[in-house]
């Protein structure tokens, strides 16, 4: 049986209907219960966040989250101390442009302040880029000066 194929069984039990033939469930069975039916909520929406992910990451790289090797790491090191752009050192790689500057961050290859893509992740406030606090430039005062941006995201001068 596959997920899709499971997850409409599910749906069916929890609108209180025969899988197979549709027919409503009779009030009396064990199907009906509150108990039983919270229970398949519960696999229901698993199954369906399980499906969502495999999909999200059918468009992902094959060696997303895949470990870095020592042989890897130095085709990475010479691509770029080449020139090669990260999106095409990326596909190479077979893994995100996100990937690939993080570890040229961690191969000391960049600095943080030097790269040009960032971790992009949504939070139950909403969409979040680039996470880290970053110091920045006053907009008044001795140019040389440098502040720290407040936790909303505004810059205090």
């Amino acid at each position: 049986m596959y997920a899709d194929e499971a997850a409409k069984i599910l749906k069916s039990l929890v609108d209180g209907r025969d899988p197979s033939s549709g027919e409503e469930l009779p009030s009396d069975t064990v199907y009906q219960r509150a108990i039983v039916i919270r229970a398949l909520l519960l696999g229901q929406a698993a199954l369906e966040d399980s499906l969502a992910r495999g999909k999200r990451r059918a468009h992902l790289p094959e060696r997303v989250g895949a470990a870095w090797s020592l042989e890897e790491d130095e085709r990475l090191r010479s691509a770029f101390q080449a020139g090669r752009s990260i999106a095409g050192i990326a596909l190479d790689h077979r893994r995100t442009p996100n990937a690939i500057q993080a570890r040229l961050e961690r191969l000391k290859l960049v600095s943080p302040d030097e790269r040009t893509t960032f971790l992009r992740y949504s939070s139950s406030e909403g969409s979040v880029t680039n996470p880290r606090r970053r110091r920045s430039r006053r907009s008044s005062g001795d140019p040389g000066e440098l502040s720290e941006p407040s936790a909303t995201g505004i810059k205090e001068t």
